[in-house]
């Protein structure tokens, strides 16, 4: 059985939470300041700094700090994964599983985008993990992706239009 299994078994599942939105801005508009490495920590909530190095065309290594209360700082090595004009994500390999998914699609009024993150707690905390409260952690993370994605949505604003 592996470690997933387990926790699933156990009840300790990931937390899963999504926010979308609608910009007034073209999905290769909403692309180009999603993927701006300059600007990648405001869609990672919590990371106070982080180091890239791109490995592939559309791929980078990717190290985060992210301070969290109680436990402070955690430093997590990940996957940066992109494919142009349709998504960005980053996958943890160590300390705390997350996947932070941002999702671009064509949209009447703009571009939609969808800003997912899937937290797994029980690598951290272990078994104290299933006394966390689970609408807490969304509400929290909710708070996050709506930062992000209000920023993201300034960053567009404030991006020069190319033609």
């Amino acid at each position: 059985m592996t470690e997933r299994q387990r926790e699933r078994r156990s009840g300790l599942d990931a937390i899963v939470l999504r926010r979308s939105r609608v910009l007034e801005a073209s999905p290769a508009e909403v692309y180009g300041a999603l993927s701006d490495p300059q600007g990648l920590g405001r869609l990672l909530p919590r990371v106070t700094r982080l180091r890239m190095r791109k490995t592939g065309e559309h791929s980078a290594d990717l190290t985060t700090w992210m301070q969290f209360p109680v436990v402070g700082e955690v430093q997590t090595d990940g996957e940066l994964a992109w494919q142009e004009n349709q998504e960005v994500v980053y996958r943890s390999r160590s300390t705390l599983p997350v996947t932070a998914r941002w999702t671009i699609a064509a949209h009447p009024e703009g571009a939609l985008l969808t800003g997912e993150l899937d937290l797994n707690l029980v690598p951290l905390l272990g078994p104290l993990a299933r006394f966390v409260p689970e609408q807490s952690v969304k509400d929290v993370m909710a708070k996050e992706l709506d930062k992000a994605i209000d920023a993201l949505t300034s960053a567009v604003a404030a991006r020069p239009i190319t033609t």
